[in-house]
This record gives C-alpha cells, sequence and structure tokens, in this order.
C-alpha cells in the first residue's frame, strides 16, 4: 500500500464514520476505504465512492 495516501483513506474513513445518515452508498464508500487500506482499489475509486455517498446524504459540498 501507498503510505501517501492513507492519511486521505483515513481521513474519508473517519469522516464517514460520523454521519447520521447511512444508506446503501455509504456502505460502498466505507467498504471502498476497507479495500483501499488493502490494497485492492485506487484512491480514485474511494473519492467516487465517497462524493456518491455525501450526495445521497445530501452532505456533498461541490468543489466550485
Amino acid at each position: 500500500m501507498d503510505k501517501t495516501i492513507t492519511p486521505t483513506i483515513w481521513g474519508a474513513a473517519e469522516e464517514l464514520m460520523a454521519w447520521d445518515r447511512k444508506g446503501p452508498k455509504w456502505t460502498k464508500a466505507v467498504q471502498s476505504c476497507v479495500d483501499a487500506f488493502e490494497g485492492r482499489v485506487s484512491p480514485k475509486w474511494v473519492r467516487e465512492a465517497f462524493e456518491a455517498a455525501a450526495k445521497e446524504a445530501n452532505v456533498y459540498l461541490s468543489p466550485e
């Protein structure tokens, strides 16, 4: 695993755990964090899953 991405994935996982609304996309995002820690998916995949979960939970803040 690339140790430079670990803090970013850890941060995503911590943020997900703090959410009140935990739907199906939240579950997928959490699993993507686990998969990234184990080297099975890329950080890009985690970001996409995180953004989808944020939109589902109505907490997505657009970078624009």
